[in-house]
């Protein structure tokens, strides 16, 4: 049996901190359920990331957007065909980017990275982790880039949905190279180099390759 101590005063103790003090990581760390992390954490989840991108991203990658193919699921009455194309089922993989709208806008941000144009979700998904492992304004510019098409792919199918508004891929093009330069801009510092030059003038960034090595 426990007795209380007369002679010390009551204290609340937290008990999933090692201090015994509230601490909000600490608490985080003790209720989340921990898993082994994604290959994909890094083209999702960093420091200069735009959270509304990077969420739509995300739901693309765990297959989680309400996509028609899934409504259809759900109410075999749904049609089920792409709204940008007109010519096939409305999947994840169908509008990541084999869909002839997008495959076009792709295939322009694609040649703006100067990577090789994969318009098959997984391959291109692998390919890209495999790339974006470091801070410096070519990672950053993939990571951007690849949530910001597919952002606003994503958000051109809700419009022509919801609201009956069109536009061109080439609008779309300018909406990511716009967003993905003005976040660049303000949070992205790179040492001049051949190659970060290069793909900073394909982005209008070369104010961010100026000091020399």
């Amino acid at each position: 049996m426990l007795y209380p101590n007369q002679a010390m005063e009551d204290q609340v103790v937290w008990l999933a901190s090692p201090s015994g003090s509230f601490r909000t990581g600490a608490t985080w760390n003790f209720l989340r359920q921990k898993r082994s992390k994604v290959p994909w954490f890094r083209l999702i989840w960093y420091s200069n990331s735009i959270p509304k991108h990077s969420f739509i991203a995300w739901l693309a990658i765990l297959d989680r957007l309400s996509t028609r193919s899934r409504q259809k699921n759900w109410s075999s009455s749904i049609d089920d065909t792409c709204v940008l194309c007109g010519n096939a089922s409305e999947t994840r993989n169908h509008l990541f980017f084999s869909c002839p709208y997008t495959t076009h806008i792709w295939e322009k941000i694609s040649s703006m990275l100067e990577i090789p144009l994969n318009c098959i979700w997984q391959d291109a998904l692998g390919w890209l982790c495999k790339r974006v492992k470091h801070k410096a304004l070519y990672s950053s510019l993939l990571k951007l880039a690849w949530c910001a098409s597919i952002y606003h792919i994503w958000i051109e199918r809700n419009s022509r949905i919801h609201r009956q508004l069109y536009r061109s891929p080439s609008a779309i093009i300018d909406m990511i190279q716009m967003d993905v330069r003005d976040k660049v801009l303000g949070s992205v510092k790179e040492r001049s180099s051949p190659m970060s030059r290069k793909i900073a003038a394909l982005w209008g960034l070369e104010t961010l390759c100026t000091a020399k090595v």
